[in-house]
């Protein structure tokens, strides 16, 4: 059966060889449609891949964070809950102790505040954060000073503060004291904090006397191993019921890999639709195959009558002309890939220097070989009925025809 099939593919290829400028012209739209899919597949896997690193490099895939659960969404209608369970100390210690060395636990409430000082009557908006358990490190770090908040009167500021003080350098602020509200307190530490985008933000310890109820608390769970974040979030859901057994639904936790989940849920969405719409100019070449074959039929007729009164059954005039079909459908698939190739590291360069970012393409093995599979499942598809049409000739008609 192989060594059949094997001779009807070399018999395929006898005849290409034969006449190459029709050949290359039957496989020109499969040439086409393989080397628009490779290139636009290509240049998708590649801004997933950026995308993925960008959203790695912004955001802390090994935290997450349990916050009071304070609306509800129902048909779009956003319901503020009246009541709603606050995280407290008692949580915070138990959690603590429950998850070892595997985590560092912050609980933070976040508020504004007008800060004011003595150089300076004008009054300054700021976002306070208060915090209890192990302070953060604070995304890039220590500028000035330390992160340690020995008691409710220190505070870490953020190098926003500098541009208030322009004759002082970051160390000179330390020890400076400021404002907060009615409350006078002293900068023991500057950080570079990035997501502050230009406002003041200051870091203190939680004051037992804070509003709860108006800024509920927060907590921030950075766990050590990014391996880990399933296991600690299960962890910490199971402490919420046993410490919360009465609050139901009453809190959220979450954790900033259904960020990139839903980036890559995009981008595959992106990727079928594009392969969707590049797939019709393979489906085309299919077409073009077919037209070709029946041409061939048409011009080969006598053979084919001669080949039957010889013996050939009709298994082995279609196996002929499948066999054509797939070697057209290969040779169009691989010139396709070559050529799709080709096109996207001419076009990189020039991507590169638009977008002014460091992105590049990815040829996914396994998209390289649904595309090839793709192609020749089409050309067998379309080389069937011209198959069927010339096994149908009877010998007689084939060999009297002209």
């Amino acid at each position: 059966m192989i060594s059949k099939w094997l001779a009807h593919i070399a018999v395929a290829f006898q005849t290409f060889r034969s006449n190459p400028l029709h050949t290359l012209l039957s496989t020109l739209g499969i040439v086409i449609g393989v080397a628009a899919l490779v290139a636009i597949l290509a240049l998708i896997d590649g801004l997933e891949q950026f995308g993925r690193q960008q959203l790695e490099r912004t955001t802390d895939l090994q935290s997450i964070q349990v916050m009071s659960k304070t609306e509800d969404r129902e048909n779009g209608v956003v319901i503020k809950r009246t009541e709603y369970p606050l995280l407290n100390e008692s949580f915070l210690d138990r959690l603590i102790n429950r998850l070892g060395d595997e985590a560092t636990v912050t609980m933070y409430q976040e508020k504004s505040s007008w800060i004011t000082w003595a150089e300076d009557t004008a009054r300054h908006a700021a976002l306070i954060y208060e915090m209890a358990g192990t302070i953060p490190a604070l995304d890039t770090g220590l500028l000035a000073g330390q992160l340690a908040l020995p008691d409710a009167r220190h505070i870490v500021v953020n190098n926003s503060l500098l541009h208030y003080f322009p004759d002082k350098k970051r160390d000179e602020l330390i020890g400076q004291a400021i404002y907060v509200g009615p409350d006078t307190c002293i900068i023991s530490g500057i950080v570079r904090y990035a997501r502050a985008r230009g406002g003041l933000l200051i870091f203190r310890q939680l004051q037992p006397s804070s509003d709860r109820h108006g800024h509920p608390p927060q907590m921030l769970i950075h766990v050590n191993a990014i391996e880990q974040v399933a296991a600690v979030q299960t962890k910490v859901e199971a402490l919420l019921r046993e410490q919360y057994p009465e609050s139901g639904d009453g809190f959220i936790v979450l954790n900033n890999s259904y960020r990139v989940d839903q980036a890559t849920q995009g981008i595959l969405l992106f990727k079928l639709i594009m392969a969707f719409i590049t797939g019709i100019s393979v489906l085309v070449g299919g077409i073009g195959i077919m037209n070709v074959l029946l041409m061939s039929i048409t011009e080969r007729t006598r053979e084919i009558g001669i080949r039957k009164a010889m013996g050939a059954r009709k298994k082995d005039i279609a196996n002929q002309f499948l066999a054509e079909a797939v070697g057209l459908s290969l040779i169009g698939s691989l010139l396709g890939m070559v050529l799709g190739m080709i096109l996207v590291h001419l076009a990189l360069p020039l991507i590169k220097t638009i977008v002014k970012a460091p992105f590049g393409v990815v040829f996914d093995p396994a998209t390289l070989l649904i595309i090839f599979g793709l192609a020749l499942v089409i050309g067998i598809g379309f080389g069937t009925y011209p198959a069927m049409r010339a096994a149908r000739l009877t010998p007689v008609d084939a060999i009297r025809h002209e």
